[in-house]
């Protein structure tokens, strides 16, 4: 049987600007991809927005994109989401 490919968005948020923390945030979910085999779509990036706030610029076009079917798994620092 052959394995599953994974098409993959990564998505960062950090709720204080921090570009350095985004980057390490981003540099980790990347290297987990490779290792996993899966195939990066595309990174989105809130950097300065708090979890509770619901008009994330890039949040909202990753589910966008996500109701498009441009990817099937969504991986971030602590959870990763599969549909």
């Amino acid at each position: 049987m052959a394995k599953e490919k994974f098409k993959v968005a990564i998505y960062c948020r950090i709720g204080n600007y921090d570009e350095s923390c985004i980057d390490r945030q981003e540099t980790l979910i990347q290297r987990y991809c490779k290792e996993k085999g899966y195939e990066i779509y595309k990174s989105y990036v809130d950097n300065g927005y708090s979890a509770i706030n619901n008009k994330r610029p890039d949040y909202n076009l990753m589910l966008e994109d996500m109701k498009a079917k441009k990817f099937n798994l969504i991986c971030t620092m602590d959870i990763i989401l599969s549909f």
